[in-house]
Order: structure tokens, then C-alpha cells, then sequence
């Protein structure tokens, strides 16, 4: 027979397994998973969406560019910082631009916990914002540091703040251009973008010799939520992969998948900003997109007048991305904004895509504090409320803009205008690697230009220049006089060979 002390150690062990396994059918175990934000995500996509909580009144919400950036973490407080561990965590309070309030979260084997905002993890400078003042605030987002550069300091590896926008480094880079989680309606004329948002996020900690780290983020939107996994792997070139699993609320007119966001105000290319030193500002200065087929096609960024937008078919893409290639400081003459150092950004698709569209989107911009340019892929696929979405990526961090380019690659492009011709124009090309490396002007290579209906090409022409060893592509063009914008094309060859990417611009008469 039983006896008391046994019955009651045997209803513990029960209430214990029942209370475990519980937590495990509900995804809630010790350590999250990507697949536990899967299942609050879907379980989020069955309710009425709830608009974010955030700072949108008061001194946090009014306050300036110059109190804003008065207010710093106090590094002492970073996440993990008197454990050893690779990776520290610091946060950002929100206000100002940055309203939206976060849940973060660390979370291991041994357990998850959230970290607590405190007005005492943030030095406020000459702000006129006071712990009192911020204690109605909270966290806006948060950036993760590693000892990227050199050994014993721990510098900025990537940030996560405002909706769902996150950047990265690796070596010897400065902030440019970001990355989104996604874009919804983004470019459409007449019609409000939609931007999701990241609302709570789970940082893995990692172990003490790990190369990489790992965070989940659970996003939410009107239109539709979905869980992220990123896995940020520091370097010369970073490499952050991300996995997501998105579930819809309704039907969207345009999805946007891994959205990149950056700024290009004017270059070499472009008109020059009447008073400005500098011969060129931007954080990109093209689109680089490679089809499954093999093409590899440049489009040079542009400022526009009006809104743009420029589609490229594809099938199963290689990959895409906004890049500077631009490296030469006299290119810029900025000692402050150094242009040259920032990142370009390439996405791999890790799955097949299959078929759909890199889609540009440039914005007027009257100065180079706005982002105006938007790159995504667009799937065929139209997506209904009630069906889901999964996909894998790697965003790759890099300055070796020409490891991307298996064959030769634009390094120039030169738009003028013939004297006494209102109609005509002349486009200077450089290329340069790939083959073309191991030529010179005893070799047979010629340029094909072509130009959509509005105009015309002539004396184009492709030479050797021997004193930068790169190969120079010409053409004088001539438009109909019908004032609509005409789309060029063009790239080096020999025979039947193809040397380089495929040029192409849109220019307006």
C-alpha cells in the first residue's frame, strides 16, 4: 500500500511531466527555436492585427537629431559582457525616428529570459532627457559587437532598429545600405507602403568559441506576420543567413523578398549638385543581378526627376544586390561620410526562387540623408490570405565587389552630349577582369549596343587602354524625338564568346 510521502512525490512527478509536456506541445521549450516562432507567428496570422506599441507623444517622441544622439548605452551594461563570450549585445532607446518598442529576449539551454529595459543602462549626455523622462520609453532595437577588426575590441557587427530594417560589417567597412525582412507595395504610384515590423526578437547565446551567432524575430504587419532566423557569421566579408516562414493575412498587390534599401544622391554618371565638393555621394552606385541562365546584367543607379521603377525577369537567380564598386577616395573627397568604405550587399538565394523579377525602385532625392533606393525580388506567385510562404537567403557583406562577377565587369560609366545635337548622346563604358585580364589590343574584341524604340545606335566602337589595362566601349546614340525613355544595352565579346555582364540603362531624351 502507498503511503502519503509516495503518493505526494508521485503527484509532483506527474504535474511536473504535465506541466513539461505542455510547455512542449505550446513551442515554448527552454531554448527557442526558429520553429517555435513559426508557430506564434502562424498562430498570430489567425487574429486581428494590433498596431505596434510604441513612443508616439512627448519628450522621447519630440525630441531632435542633436538630443538623440546624445543618448548612449552604457557599455558596462552590454548583454553578456562579464561572460567571456565572443558577442556582446548593447540597446537603443527608443524616440525620436526610432518609436517602436521591442521585446528582446536571451535565450540558451538553461532558459529564455527577456531583458528589462531600465532608464540606468543609458547615459543621457546633454540631452535634456532625464531617467525619469525615459522610463516611459523602452527598447527600439539593438546591435550586436564582436571583435571584427582586431583582436580585444569589440566593434559593431550588425544593428537591428526601426520596422524591420537590420545592416551589417564586415572588416575594415562603415555603415551603408540596409536590409529589410520584407517589402510590401513598396514604388507603387498612388499607393502607401506597408511596412512590417519586428516586434520581439531571441538572441541565442552563444558558446564561448562560436563563429557565428543566432537570432530569431517574430515579424508583424496588417497584411500578414512571419518568424525570421538569422545567423550572422562575422569576417572580412559577413554573411548573414536568413530563414523565414511568412503567413498571410490577406492578399498583397506587390511582395517584396529580401529587400535592400540605400542612397544614391549623384555620381559620375549623373548631374553634379551645383556647390557640393565632392565629385560623387552615394552608398551604392549599382544594381548587379545574375538570372539562371547566365547573364549577369549592370544597371548604374540614377537620381531620378520622378518615380522609377525597372523590372528584370528572371529565372532560378543566382543573386542580386546594390553594390559600390566605386573604391577610390578621390571618387568621393569625403573624410567624414568615407563612401568608399561602405559595404555592398549581395543576396543567394538558397532555394530555388523560380520564376519572377528583381524589381528597382529609385526616388527623387534632394539630398544624401534619404534613402531613395529599394532592390527585392518578386515572385510569379501571387500569395492569397491563408497561404504561407518559407524561403532561405544569405546576405553577403563585402567589398570584393569583383569576386561576385565570373567574367568582365563595368568599372565606368560616362553619359554626354554631342555639341549642336539636342538629340544625341555619347555612352563611355569601361570594363575590366575576367577574361579580359589576359588581353590585349592585339586581340579581336568588339561591343554590341542595343537600344529599345525611341532611338537609334552608331560608331560604336570597342579599344584596348593600355595604361589601366581595361577596355573601353563606345557608342553615339541618337533619339526619335518622341521624348519617351529608351532602355540601352550593351557588352564586350569575341566571336562567339561573351567577356562581360551585360550594360544597361534607361535614359530620357
Amino acid at each position: 500500500m502507498l503511503n502519503a510521502k509516495t503518493l505526494r512525490l508521485s503527484a509532483f512527478l506527474l504535474l511536473a511531466f504535465a506541466i513539461y509536456f505542455s510547455i512542449k506541445l505550446h513551442g515554448q521549450s527552454v531554448k527557442v527555436s526558429f520553429e517555435d516562432v513559426v508557430h506564434e507567428a502562424r498562430d498570430l496570422s489567425k487574429k486581428n492585427y494590433i498596431p505596434h506599441p510604441a513612443i508616439n507623444q512627448g519628450p522621447l517622441a519630440d525630441m531632435q537629431y542633436d538630443q538623440a544622439r546624445e543618448i548612449r548605452f552604457d557599455k558596462s551594461r552590454a548583454l553578456w559582457l562579464e561572460d567571456g563570450l565572443p558577442f556582446r549585445v548593447e540597446f537603443f532607446l527608443a524616440g525620436w525616428v526610432n518609436r517602436s518598442l521591442i521585446r528582446v529576449f536571451s535565450t540558451d539551454t538553461r532558459e529564455t529570459a527577456e531583458v528589462k529595459f531600465s532608464p540606468a543602462l543609458f547615459n543621457y549626455g546633454n540631452s535634456g532627457i532625464t531617467p525619469e523622462l525615459a522610463a516611459e520609453g523602452g527598447f527600439s532595437g539593438f546591435r550586436i559587437h564582436y571583435q571584427l577588426n582586431r583582436p580585444g575590441v569589440f566593434d559593431e557587427l550588425i544593428v537591428f532598429q526601426g520596422a524591420s530594417y537590420f545592416r551589417a560589417l564586415g572588416q575594415g567597412q562603415i555603415y551603408g545600405l540596409s536590409a529589410r525582412g520584407l517589402a510590401i507595395n513598396c514604388g507603387l504610384q498612388g499607393q502607401k507602403e506597408e511596412f512590417p515590423v519586428f516586434e520581439k526578437f531571441w538572441i541565442e547565446r552563444p558558446l564561448v568559441n562560436s563563429e557565428y551567432i543566432t537570432i530569431h524575430a517574430l515579424l508583424n504587419s496588417p497584411s500578414l506576420t512571419g518568424a525570421y532566423s538569422f545567423q550572422v557569421k562575422p569576417g572580412k566579408s559577413t554573411v548573414v543567413r536568413v530563414d523565414g516562414h511568412v503567413f498571410f493575412r490577406k492578399r498583397i498587390q506587390l511582395l517584396g523578398l529580401a529587400p535592400l534599401t540605400s542612397m544614391f544622391w549623384f555620381g559620375a554618371h549623373s548631374s553634379r549638385k551645383d556647390g557640393d565638393f565632392r565629385p560623387q555621394v552615394h552608398d551604392s552606385d549599382g544594381l548587379l543581378v545574375a538570372d539562371g541562365t547566365g547573364e549577369w546584367i549592370w544597371r548604374p543607379l540614377d537620381n531620378p526627376q520622378t518615380l522609377s521603377n525597372q523590372d528584370f525577369m528572371c529565372v532560378s537567380p543566382i543573386g542580386f544586390g546594390l553594390l559600390q564598386r566605386e573604391r577610390n577616395f578621390f571618387s568621393f573627397q569625403d573624410t567624414e561620410a568615407q563612401y568608399h568604405k561602405r559595404p555592398s550587399a549581395w543576396v543567394e538565394p538558397l532555394d530555388d526562387w523560380g520564376k519572377g523579377r528583381v524589381r528597382l525602385v529609385e526616388i527623387p532625392s534632394r539630398n544624401e540623408y534619404e534613402d531613395n533606393i529599394v532592390a527585392f525580388w518578386v515572385p510569379d506567385k501571387q500569395f492569397q490570405a491563408g497561404d504561407e510562404f518559407r524561403f532561405s537567403y544569405n546576405i553577403h557583406w563585402t567589398t570584393d565587389e569583383a569576386g561576385l562577377s565570373p567574367g568582365g565587369f563595368c568599372t565606368m560609366t560616362r553619359l554626354g552630349r554631342v555639341p549642336g545635337e539636342p538629340l544625341e548622346r555619347l555612352v563611355i563604358l569601361n570594363f575590366a577582369g575576367g577574361t579580359l585580364s589576359t588581353l590585349d589590343d592585339s586581340a579581336e574584341v568588339d561591343v554590341l549596343f542595343s537600344a529599345s524604340e525611341g532611338a537609334s545606335i552608331f560608331h560604336q566602337y570597342a579599344t584596348f587602354i593600355p595604361e589601366i589595362r581595361e577596355w573601353r566601349a563606345a557608342a553615339r546614340i541618337r533619339f526619335d524625338g518622341s521624348g519617351r525613355p529608351v532602355t540601352f544595352r550593351a557588352f564586350l565579346r569575341s566571336g562567339g564568346d561573351i567577356l562581360t555582364e551585360t550594360w544597361t540603362h534607361t535614359l530620357v531624351p
